[in-house]
């Protein structure tokens, strides 16, 4: 399992942002526990804002598609297992009464 942090900061590395402070901390707290983790600070890619093909022209998404796949997955994953958690605790409630 991996865990991926973007760090929305409005500033470029190398210069010091809180929210690249935080995600790295959280990021060595997953480390702890044994989790891979890798922090991306969104300014220092050209990602512009958009919703159509306007927004994947001239930009720099390409390398970040690799996490975001294991990330989706990872999620479906947590909704299967949450899906079937649920239909259990529907007959057999938790705690028992």
């Amino acid at each position: 399992m991996r865990a991926l942090a973007f760090a929305c900061t409005l500033y470029s590395s190398p210069t010091p942002s809180s929210s690249h402070v935080i995600a790295g901390q959280v990021m060595a707290e997953f480390e702890s526990l044994g989790v891979g983790s890798e922090v991306v600070r969104v300014a220092d890619h050209d990602i512009r804002p958009g919703v159509g093909l306007e927004a994947v022209q001239g930009t720099d998404y390409k390398d970040l598609d690799g996490p975001p796949e294991a990330v989706a997955s990872t999620t479906r994953t947590l909704a299967v297992n949450a899906a079937h958690l649920a239909r259990l605790l529907t007959g057999s409630p938790y705690p028992a009464t």
